[in-house]
């Protein structure tokens, strides 16, 4: 697809219309990264971005978002009961899937997200939607019913379906862009990396910094900020070796990241020495929380330059904490992850 496509045809072709897909709360921060990328953003809906793009982006892989997707279609909410199915009609562009499809076996799949009280479940749209193709497309439907895995080679369509509207998108045959290939260890507590991705994008790394995650866990925030600038040195430290090895696994090679065992609370670091600092902390609920929270403040203003940024991920009660502990709130964004609803707060050291 994309520049190899516009060469067998001799002209540029039109722009794609896309779609991403995100954690709520990270719309905001994904469309402007959409947009640093070349994308033209063209709505925004919970958990979707809607963009125009050069057809050579339509294989790009943003990292604040969990998948793009060339769309296929888009129709209204069918409705909430089982009946409104068995009259849904998608007006869906086969092109690219016959496309998608040729060179490998006809297997389709469909998976589906939806939002909003139905009767039906999201087996019954994906079933719905990807009978209705594999018969125009002559090609197998891979039920997921049950939570089964489609096999491997499979075709993978996207549903998503909420009050503003049903999305088909289409994936191919890679994996959806949140599963990292760097990622080949996880710890309890593992940060979802396009929530990291958007936590180092607000911390605004620039070349030469230093930046430390003292709370660094497997590596994920440290490797995210890393695939976004380089040129910096990036310092992770945590009390549990596991965890280090951990990270030492899956930055495989990251030269400008240093790993080293250390207390949070207690960091052998000189002060006003760390220009900016983005970490996920425990807070007793996946993992043990031995620390308390003033501590670790008053350890990261020390080793913060003046003027230093923190960025933090933690449960809605605590940004005033910060506030309270000599730190200046700028920006608060919540987020929804596992079924709870932390923020990430932004966080300046005052003088």
């Amino acid at each position: 697809m994309s520049r190899n496509r516009q060469k067998a045809v001799g002209y540029a072709l039109p722009e794609l219309h896309l779609f991403a897909s995100t954690v709520h709360g990270l719309e905001p921060i994904a469309a402007a990264e959409l947009t640093a990328r070349g994308h033209r953003v063209l709505g925004i809906r919970k958990r979707q971005v809607l963009v125009s793009s050069p057809p050579e982006l339509a294989d790009d892989r943003p990292r604040t978002i969990d998948d793009l997707l060339i769309q296929l279609a888009s129709a209204p909410d069918p409705g909430p009961v089982k009946a409104d199915l068995a009259a849904l009609r998608l007006d869906v562009e086969l092109e690219p899937i016959r496309a998608a499809l040729d060179g490998g076996e006809a297997t389709l799949s469909v998976s589906a997200s939806m939002i909003g009280r139905r009767t039906y479940n999201r087996y019954d749209l994906e079933e719905a939607i990807g009978t209705h193709l594999a018969r125009r497309l002559g090609a197998r439907l891979a039920s997921r019913r049950g939570g089964a895995r489609p096999p491997e080679g499979a075709v993978e369509l996207r549903a998503t379906l909420s009050p503003e509207g049903l999305l088909l998108g289409l994936r191919g045959r890679r994996a959806p862009l949140h599963r990292r290939e760097w990622r080949k260890a996880t710890i309890p507590g593992s940060l979802h990396p396009p929530v990291a991705a958007a936590m180092a994008r607000l911390a605004e790394v620039e070349p030469g910094m230093t930046v430390l995650d003292p709370c660094c866990g497997a590596g994920t925030i440290l490797i995210e900020a890393a695939e976004a600038e380089p040129s910096v040195r990036y310092l992770g430290s945590d009390r549990d070796p596991e965890a280090l090895d951990a990270a030492a696994r899956n930055a495989d090679g990251r030269r400008q990241i240093e790993w080293q065992r250390a207390d949070a609370a207690e960091l052998p670091l000189p002060t006003g020495s760390v220009d900016r600092m983005v970490t996920n902390p425990a807070w007793g609920r996946q993992v043990r929380a031995d620390t308390p929270f003033q501590a670790l403040l008053d350890e990261w203003k020390r080793v913060l330059t003046p003027g230093g940024r923190l960025v933090c991920l933690l449960p809605p009660e605590l940004p005033s904490w910060v506030e309270d502990a000599g730190w200046t709130v700028e920006k608060t964004v919540q987020v929804s992850v596992s079924g709870r609803h932390p923020l990430i707060a932004v966080a300046e050291k005052r003088s």
